[in-house]
Order: C-alpha cells, then sequence, then structure tokens
C-alpha cells in the first residue's frame, strides 16, 4: 500500500474513540504525524504485550479499544498478529 493509500485509511478511522482520564496506545496516534513517527514504536510495544498476556488478555485490553486502528498500525509495522494473518480454507 502506498504512503497515499495509507494516510487515506488512516482518515477514514477518524474520529478516534476518546478514553477521558485515560492515556491509551490510541492516543499515541492521534494524528497522521503521531502515527508516521511513532507507529513503530506503538506496535513493537503491542505485540510485546501480546505474547506476555496472551490472544485474549490482549483483545480485551489493548485491541478492543480499537480494533481498525489497531490491525491498520499492526499491517503497517508488519506485525503478525492473529486478527492480520490471512484465513486458512
Amino acid at each position: 500500500m502506498n504512503k497515499e493509500e495509507l494516510k487515506s485509511r488512516y482518515y477514514d478511522l477518524h474520529p478516534l474513540p476518546e478514553f477521558p482520564g485515560e492515556w491509551t496506545w490510541v492516543d499515541r496516534l492521534r494524528t497522521w504525524e503521531e502515527f508516521v513517527d511513532r507507529g513503530q514504536d506503538v506496535a513493537d510495544l503491542l505485540a510485546s504485550l501480546f505474547k506476555s498476556v496472551g490472544k485474549a488478555e490482549y483483545n480485551r485490553q489493548f485491541r478492543s479499544l480499537c480494533p481498525p486502528l489497531h490491525d491498520l498500525l499492526m499491517n503497517t509495522f508488519g506485525k503478525k498478529l492473529p486478527w492480520n494473518l490471512p484465513k486458512r480454507r
């Protein structure tokens, strides 16, 4: 996917959910510039958390905050998690 297509897909996800009183991984990616500048670090952190807590807990605590942004982030930065792996037939 080229940069303009990625940018368009990112903006299609807006408005992003807000979590008053909390600072989440979503807050680190509120702007396109933050997505580009911080995306790799956030994706690395989330992949590490996935390994630590397992699929069900990870989905409940982290991915569920904004699944479309999560999946775009992980696909963009090459993280292979169950939600972005090709389906087996």
